[in-house]
């Protein structure tokens, strides 16, 4: 089976839960999910990593349909996108103009929230893999 950390960026293979994992992705919602990564960082607190990296494994293998289920703010930028052309076919120039300065804040927001996001991510892999280099081939 493969690392799900695997060698190239960009190749996170998901594993499918192992027994006892729970796979409710209808429940899974914020509440759920940072209960989830609070029982998960208890344990690898406790010394207990490899309970906490089965709780993780589980938690990512009900995220995928449950975000894939879920309304997020794609949804609330092709509302915005589809008012901006019903407001424009109305002819209302002053809100169709309203609707693209939210919708262009809305993108920016999450534009700049995600560039965060994968700077982070980007400094802590760097940081990581210094002190854990790969073994010669």
């Amino acid at each position: 089976m493969s690392d799900p950390l695997s060698e190239e960026p960009g190749d996170f293979v998901l594993l499918p839960a192992l027994p006892g994992e729970s796979m409710n992705h209808e429940a899974l919602n914020h509440e759920a999910f940072a209960s989830r990564t609070r029982n998960a960082l208890r344990a690898k607190s406790a010394g207990q990593p490899d309970e906490a990296v089965t709780e993780l494994r589980a938690l990512l293998y009900d995220l995928a349909p449950a975000t894939k289920a879920g309304v997020t703010e794609w949804h609330q930028q092709q509302a915005m996108g589809l008012l901006v052309d019903a407001l424009d076919a109305a002819g209302k120039q002053e809100e169709c103009r309203a609707a693209w300065e939210g919708l262009i804040q809305l993108t920016r927001d999450a534009a700049v929230y995600w560039d965060k996001a994968l700077s982070s991510a980007l400094e802590d892999f760097a940081r990581w893999s210094r002190d854990h280099p790969r073994p010669a081939d």
